[in-house]
């Protein structure tokens, strides 16, 4: 067989390809090697028999899968064969394969990068380098917390580059976990964003306790929100109280704390808190849940039970919240109708925002402040709104609201006109009305329109006003020149509707979802005029799709 291998290596070295390639079959035949395999390949190469010479090449390959040689034959024929990318995966693949050592891997390495070179864009550049930094700071901006580490990991520039962007690691956001989320992944990212990590969402954790004391003591955390993590009591103040810097907390609603239990968890905040977010599945007065809080401006509780509301406000909230500037007070259905008992709040003189959500609103218990911009008062319960006949002296002054929204059941449109007949200076500012969910009565409904508080109103919703029909909607757009933005969702109006509201200069927005007498021809001649028109149904029916 040596004999026969060395005449076919004589017979190549004078160029006699045929007489080489005899010798070789007869030397395989008695018994195949890598060597004579690739000698043979060779042989067919210097004779145009390509596809049989990369068949011996990766019959060399299988022979031997350490061997660098059957891959460096292989990728030479291919690319004789017009198949570098193939070649190049042959080159990969027998990196994977062969020892890094030897003559023959330095080989395989310096070809494989050679024809890389090879194939890749003659102008092949870094985005990051070529990107101005604003360019590329707003497209890692769509990548989340964890996708900006991953990204990290691309390559050294990279991972300098990104972690110089302090904006990509202000906040850890775990809303959207489906896996528990493991203590190592907070580790790296505490690591990474550690001075520049301020915001933090936290849900679906492996270990909370671990997650959340090493994020209060090694980032300077000042907004945290809590999501279904199921930790109450003591063992959350613990964890809280060395977080000096947080002015933002907010407990999701799953996580009800007893009542008692919030003023331990505020004791340690209270100097420098001023955003609070909770649920209590109990009511007790604002004296015993917690101490004066002179930082706090936004506070938004959910109460289990709406029973002795007036409790929470036993004593005076502006003197527990000084500058309380938001607040949301709302309270679940309870199943039958509940007294909530006088809210007091005009003593509030830095409150400019207002949201009651109720099982039932009384206005006769209820005292605003003069200082309102945002009024939002939602009745949930069957007993709706108690609107007292006759109504007491005038004790809503709001000369600065700017937003009223009114869902308060079948008394909507009578309420809201007797609530902006009730003010005692009038409203000025108010640009957007809402009033949601509302029994039509043309009589209240053209009192409304031509009351004199709402000249110089922008934003009109009316969703749910079942029995307004098209010249109504005329009405609303003939009393109104300054509209801007129209929602008659869930009414009975049509096409000529549409057409009239798109003739008033001013409208930009019209809302028109569930309307089923509104054909798809008359939606898509509104987006034409460039006005942009909300239109869904709710019932699965389906039309032509149109883009704006």
């Amino acid at each position: 067989m040596n004999d026969l291998q060395a005449q076919g290596r004589a017979c190549y070295k004078r160029g006699d390809y045929k007489q080489a390639l005899a010798h070789f079959d007869r030397a395989i035949g008695r018994a195949a090697s890598v060597q004579l395999l690739d000698n043979r390949s060779a042989c067919l190469e210097k004779l145009g028999d390509l596809p049989n010479a990369l068949k011996d090449a990766k019959t060399a390959i299988q022979t031997h899968r350490e061997d660098p040689t059957g891959y460096l034959r292989a990728g030479r024929i291919l690319v004789k064969m017009a198949k570098e990318p193939v070649a190049l995966e042959i080159y990969s693949h027998g990196l994977r394969s062969v020892k890094h050592v030897g003559q023959g891997y330095e080989i395989l390495r310096n070809t494989h990068k050679e024809l890389l070179d090879k194939l890749s864009p003659p102008r092949s550049l870094d985005p990051m380098s070529v990107f101005p930094r604003e360019i590329a700071e707003i497209i890692l901006k769509q990548l989340s917390f964890k996708q900006n580490m991953a990204a990290c990991l691309v390559s050294k520039p990279w991972c300098l580059f990104i972690r110089s962007c302090p904006d990509l690691w202000r906040h850890l956001d775990l809303s959207q976990a489906r896996r528990k989320v493991r203590s190592a992944f907070i580790s790296r990212a505490i690591n990474i964003g550690r001075d520049k990590l301020t915001t933090a969402t936290l849900h679906n954790l492996w270990d909370f306790d671990k997650a959340l004391r090493a994020l209060v003591l090694h980032t300077p955390l000042t907004t945290l929100s809590l999501l279904e993590n199921g930790l109450l009591g003591d063992n959350l103040t613990k964890l809280l109280t060395p977080a000096k810097r947080l002015t933002s907390l907010s407990l999701a609603s799953k996580m009800a704390f007893p009542a008692d239990e919030i003023q331990h968890l505020l004791h340690p905040l209270a100097a420098h808190l001023e955003s609070l977010e909770c649920h209590l599945n109990e009511i007790l007065p604002l004296a015993k849940m917690t101490d004066t809080l002179e930082s706090l401006q936004t506070l938004k509780m959910t109460f289990d039970s709406c029973q002795h509301l007036q409790h929470f406000f036993r004593s005076e909230v502006h003197e527990r919240l000084p500058n309380l500037r938001s607040l949301t007070v709302h309270g679940r259905e309870s199943g039958r109708s509940v007294h909530t008992g006088r809210i007091a709040l005009d003593a509030c003189t830095n409150l400019t925002y207002l949201d009651i959500s109720l099982p039932t609103i009384s206005l006769r218990d209820l005292r605003l402040p003069a200082t309102l911009q945002s009024l939002r008062l939602a009745a949930t319960g069957i007993a709706s709104t108690s609107w007292p006949a006759p109504l007491p002296p005038p004790t809503f002054p709001m000369s600065e609201l700017e937003e009223l929204n009114l869902e308060i059941g079948h008394m909507g449109l009578r309420g809201a006109l007797r609530f902006l007949d009730h003010t005692t200076d009038g409203i000025r500012h108010l640009r957007k009305l809402a009033v949601r969910g509302a029994e039509f009565h043309s009589m209240h409904f053209d009192g409304l329109l031509a009351h004199p508080h709402l000249a110089n109103l922008q934003h009109l919703h009316l969703p749910g006003l079942i029995d307004c029909r098209d010249e109504d909607a005329v009405k609303i757009i003939n009393a109104m020149p300054r509209l801007l933005s129209l929602d008659l969702s869930e009414t009975k109006i049509t096409g000529v509707s549409v057409r009239h509201a798109i003739k008033q200069q001013n409208l930009q927005h019209l809302a028109v979802n569930n309307c089923s007498e509104i054909g798809i021809d008359a939606i898509a001649w509104a987006r034409e005029q460039g006005v942009e028109v909300q239109h869904r149904m709710s019932n699965g029916e389906k039309g032509r799709k149109v883009r704006y």
